[in-house]
């Protein structure tokens, strides 16, 4: 079709060459076989008033009526934009672009300039002013763009409008502000001449007058857009001339076509483009940049580039304000251009579901201070610089399970900057949980903050669902998860023996508690079957009929006593022996480590002791329990034997060698024996120099004042936290090997001497050991009851001793257990 349509018109063309244009030297003659004449066309004159400017190619000084000429558009003038050829010197009309044929005689044309001022900017545009007149007064600059969508305001005049309002600073407007124009900025701006069509005598800044509109069609509605999108062309713009009371006149552009309407007062989808007086003379004194041109204006204070780098781009917004001087400058969004110099304001706004996290310009380049208000400043230099925010999405990271703790599901959330930041947060849970919804808190081991949520023995495997809110939104959902299905995940793959042991523990002792509850199981670890437990050291100190005893299995054990005949505690609801056992205390929130802890309940004048596990030796030891008793029995017992493992404290002498020197409650010890949990220790420097005993008297290491002062006012010298490692520590005391006097009585001591046969041990270790720069106590007696044995500088012992109530140094021995 397209193909067709380029023959068609090439035959049109065709015949119209052959019918409408003669030869060009053709005066009298024939024409395909006719006689006529040809006249010639009559020449006028052609000025073209360039007004200082050039025309660079294409210029005309005539041209032939009938013909007509095309006016050129090479045409320049330093420091302008070329705005075409007008009839007259006013410039009021339309531009002219060419002489039509209809035209006749001379012709006159005046070239129009306008240079473009960059001044101000809004909504992070910068703002573009064109000369759209000039008079004694300045030159009338008019924005590029409309600036904002404003209603005019009811029933009044322009100087009452809402308009005026924003654009009048000498009564309170914001506008200078708002386009955050500087003092020197100001400083152009000439109140409008009263003679003018454009003000009234009193304004800096105003808007167009329909007396005023004529001069200025040809740039008017041409460039106007809206600057929040300066692609876009806005199509209605408020006026200051008032039609009637409660009404305002209004422009309607579009491209170069004009037309004036009506519109109300109040109506608030108007939009305003400002105007005012530019002192040019002052103003080229400032120029910094620019040509002059529309895609090149004069800069009056150099302002530079900022670039926003948002990570991710949903994260966040940053705003800002600016203040240079002491005055604040402009406020909003982050600008895309600020003058050097000024003190620039960032606050970043983060998105729902996610938080900030940092903030630099010029990736660190240029310095930011830290307001601690949750806003950040920085210095505007001369040059460009790019903001980088950082926010990090607020989601669920991971979930666990506190092995030897509460039963209970914690779900750790990433993203979270502090307290103030967590308060915000809920986490609803809903499926096989006790909690329906928790706050955050914060866990220091791992960084980050976590809610939990509890769960009974008997439901480690059913599913749980949470949900992050902050407050009705929605940030992150983990559905359907569960405590088994924690346990069982890779990341226990390679878990080391004691964690090994407590996750089958823990998987046993939920399935057990299924089976018990609910009548199903899972299916037992290996040798779980086989698994006897010695449970007679957790015996009750009262028989089955005196007293009865049950367990709670929530997130944590409950431990209940039923004493016969006792009425005085909680109701019981165990139908089958209510009548019997009527009521029961309880001791609640035991941690499976704790379960073999020994609990006293007083019922009437009796003492009742007992530990949660007093339960599994009754039913492990009762040949008609149920199998369902038994399997929860021996999962109990299971479960705290591993937990009592898993939580007790790593030995931190695990990798030092006999011999070693450590430090321990302030003071340095020698390593004078090993266990896998524990380490025996000998102190390296002296105690203090102090009497085997007091008076001169026979005593054995029982009797002596310096075992009570070493067990008393010494070992209370020491932390509560460290007295927690000190273990009691078993002394035989054998009698002497060399004179056999007696050792006297076994003794149990936190801290003590060692005995002769223990300092000759050391020999096995290094001899050196036992040298010191003096005489050192043994708890070993002498040679007789009244003399105690100890070691010489050199190391040497002497078994025969030293009067008791002499004066030697002290080394105290102890024994550590982690």
């Amino acid at each position: 079709m397209k193909h067709t349509w380029k023959k068609a018109a090439a035959f049109v063309l065709a015949t119209v060459l052959v019918v409408g244009i003669a030869p060009a030297n053709v005066g009298t003659g024939e024409f395909f076989g006719q006689t006529g004449i040809v006249a010639h066309a009559a020449s006028s004159t052609v000025t073209l008033n360039t007004n200082g400017g050039t025309i660079n190619s294409g210029n005309i000084t005539s041209y032939s009526e009938g013909t007509g000429a095309i006016l050129p558009t090479d045409v320049t003038k330093e420091g302008y934009a070329f705005e075409g050829w007008f009839t007259n010197a006013n410039f009021t009309g339309l531009p002219v672009t060419e002489i039509s044929a209809e035209d006749t005689g001379d012709k006159t044309y005046y070239a129009k300039w306008t240079f473009y001022v960059r001044m101000g900017s809004y909504n992070g545009y910068d703002v573009d002013w064109f000369c759209v007149k000039t008079n004694t007064n300045g030159s009338m600059m008019m924005s590029k763009y409309v600036l904002k969508a404003s209603r005019f305001g009811a029933n009044g005049t322009y100087s009452t409008s809402d308009i005026h309002s924003w654009l009048d600073i000498d009564s309170g407007g914001t506008f200078a502000t708002d386009l955050g124009l500087t003092a020197s900025e100001l400083a152009l701006v000439k109140t409008i001449d009263s003679s003018s069509t454009y003000g009234d005598g009193t304004d800096q800044f105003t808007i167009p007058t329909l007396d005023g509109l004529d001069g200025l069609r040809s740039l008017y509605y041409t460039k106007a857009g809206v600057i929040s999108n300066p692609s876009s062309i806005a199509s209605i713009y408020w006026l200051r001339t008032m039609r009637d009371s409660g009404s305002a006149r209004v422009v309607r552009s579009s491209m170069n076509t004009v037309s004036a309407g009506y519109s109300g007062a109040t109506y608030g989808g108007r939009y305003i483009r400002p105007m005012f007086y530019l002192d040019e003379t002052t103003m080229r004194s400032m120029i910094v940049g620019g040509s002059g041109t529309e895609d090149d204006p004069y800069i009056l204070e150099q302002r530079y580039d900022i670039s926003t780098n948002i990570t991710p781009t949903n994260g966040g917004t940053v705003s800002a304000t600016a203040s240079r001087g002491g005055s604040e400058i402009y406020s909003g969004k982050l600008p895309n251009k600020m003058v050097a110099g000024a003190n620039v304001t960032l606050t970043p706004s983060s998105a729902v579901g996610y938080n900030f996290k940092s903030i630099n310009v010029n990736d660190g380049n240029v310095d930011v201070t830290d307001n601690l208000d949750g806003t950040y400043s920085f210095n505007m230099p001369d040059n460009a610089v790019t903001v980088n925010a950082v926010f990090e999405a607020i989601a669920f990271s991971n979930a666990s399970v506190t092995l030897g703790d509460d039963l209970a599901l914690n779900f750790y959330v990433d993203g979270i900057a502090d307290d103030t930041a967590a308060a915000e947060y809920t986490v609803n849970f809903t499926g096989a949980c006790v909690d329906e919804s928790s706050a955050l808190a914060y866990n220091a081991t791992e960084g980050k903050y976590y809610a939990t949520t509890h769960v009974y023995a008997k439901d480690i495997d059913k599913d749980i669902t949470a949900t992050l809110c902050k407050g009705s939104d929605t940030v992150d959902t983990i559905e359907d998860y569960s405590i088994t299905q924690y346990l069982s995940s890779p990341a226990f793959s390679g878990a080391d023996e004691k964690t090994s042991a407590l996750i089958t523990a823990t998987k046993d002792f939920g399935n057990a508690s299924s089976e018990y509850f609910y009548g199903t199981g899972s299916g037992y670890s290996d040798g779980f079957e086989s698994y006897d437990p010695d449970t007679s050291a957790y015996a009750a100190t009262f028989d089955s009929d005196a007293a009865k005893l049950s367990l709670v299995l929530d997130s944590k054990t409950a431990a209940r006593l039923y004493v016969k005949g006792d009425e005085s505690g909680t109701e019981s609801t165990i139908n089958a022996t209510k009548a019997d056992y009527p009521s029961y205390h309880e001791v609640t929130g035991l941690l499976p480590q704790n379960l073999a802890d020994e609990q006293t309940i007083t019922v009437g004048e009796t003492d009742y002791k007992f530990s949660a596990l007093s339960w599994c030796n009754r039913v492990l030891t009762n040949g008609s329990a149920s199998q369902k008793n038994v399997n929860m029995a021996k999962a109990i017992m299971a479960y705290y034997e591993a937990a009592k493992n898993y939580t007790a404290p790593a030995n931190p002498y695990a990798d030092k060698s006999l011999g070693d020197v450590v430090t321990f409650g302030n003071y340095n010890w020698y390593i004078i024996g090993k266990s896998d949990n524990g380490v025996t220790l000998l102190m390296k420097d002296n105690l203090e120099i102090r009497k085997y005993n007091d008076s001169d008297t026979d005593v054995t290491w029982e009797t002596c004042s310096l075992r009570t002062y070493l067990n008393g006012d010494f070992y209370n010298s020491f932390s509560d936290e460290d007295k927690a490692k000190i273990v009691s520590t078993h002394n035989s005391n054998p009698n002497n090997p060399d004179f056999n006097t007696s050792g006297g009585n076994e003794t149990d001591d936190y801290i003590y001497l060692l005995s002769i046969y223990e300092a000759n041990a050391l020999d096995d270790i290094n001899s050196s050991i036992r040298t010191n720069d003096s005489w050192w106590w043994l708890r070993s007696p002498g040679c007789d009851s009244e003399f105690a044995a100890f070691v010489y500088e050199d190391g040497g012992v002497e078994t025969g001793g030293n009067y008791v109530d002499y004066e030697n140094v002290v080394r105290p021995a102890l024994n550590l257990e982690f």
